[in-house]
């Protein structure tokens, strides 16, 4: 692919990246197990005692106590860890943190494209294009607010290290990615 891209190429790449983040743009905020995650990292900031993370009837009364109202949540099928990943957003507050959270997922998805089309050598304007064709999927996991994303982009550049003999670097994400 040494060859000059034809022009269209830089005007498909911008359309698409703006298709998409009008996508999740129009999702809005996470409603589903974003709860959760908040809940975890809000009662590990305050030092509550989280062995009662899998006590369904005390966790709903914690995620009422934080925002979420008679939201369904549980934490049952979570592990501890993966709070974590909610707590640097906490000093955003509950909406602040949801937005900074579709931005980052949002983030994650175009990190995933684009190492996609440099592991299979394609045109870049192609990633957003996937996303786009992904939508359906990808707009449930939005609405949901799940943290999928940042784990499959580890695993694509775990992946693509280690096809490129990067051994230190595709451990690093692998790893992080477990």
């Amino acid at each position: 692919m040494s060859e000059t891209p034809p022009r269209w190429h830089g005007p498909a790449l911008y359309l698409g990246i703006l298709a998409f983040w009008g996508m999740v743009a129009a999702v809005g905020l996470p409603r589903g197990d974003f709860a959760n995650y908040w809940t975890a990292a809000n009662l590990w900031a305050e030092g509550a005692d989280l062995s009662q993370l899998y006590d369904y009837r005390w966790f709903t009364d914690q995620s009422a106590r934080l925002g979420f109202g008679d939201q369904l949540v549980g934490f049952a099928v979570l592990s501890p860890p993966s709070a974590l990943m909610v707590a640097p957003l906490l000093p955003l507050g509950l909406h602040g943190a949801q937005i900074a959270w579709m931005i980052l997922q949002g983030l994650f998805a175009l990190g995933i494209a684009a190492v996609l089309c440099r592991w299979l050598r394609r045109p870049l304007w192609m990633g957003p294009a996937l996303l786009l064709a992904m939508a359906p999927i990808l707009r449930t996991h939005l609405e949901q607010g799940q943290f999928h994303l940042p784990v499959v982009l580890l695993l694509t550049l775990g992946l693509w290290a280690w096809t490129r003999q990067q051994d230190r670097w595709a451990g690093i994400s692998l790893g992080l990615a477990i």
